[in-house]
């Protein structure tokens, strides 16, 4: 993934040690290999996805606040799919 994005599906459902594996990633541009003796450099861009309320995660000491921060440096917030689908309906409905 060097040099490229790396697309993170339901983050909400990493347990606390793949969290902190992550934000180490995220923090320090940096990971070791499992059995690795040395840190290898990454330059990538993320992009995290959840249906998850982290907010709430977070205050129920499930989610990393240090984690949330670094993911949340450009938030979208895109409504339910059933309200989207109603959008559509009523901005094509006179075409």
């Amino acid at each position: 993934a060097d040099g490229g994005t790396l697309f993170l599906d339901e983050v909400a459902n990493l347990s606390r040690n793949a969290q902190a594996r992550l934000h180490r990633v995220v923090e320090y541009q940096t990971f070791q290999r499992i059995g690795g003796t040395r840190p290898i450099r990454v330059d990538v861009r993320l992009i995290a996805a959840t249906n998850a309320d982290l907010a709430a995660m977070i205050k129920r000491g499930e989610f990393m606040p240090d984690l949330y921060d670094r993911l949340r440096f450009a938030e979208i917030v895109l409504p339910p799919g059933s309200y989207a689908t109603m959008l559509i309906k009523r901005c094509t409905h006179d075409m």
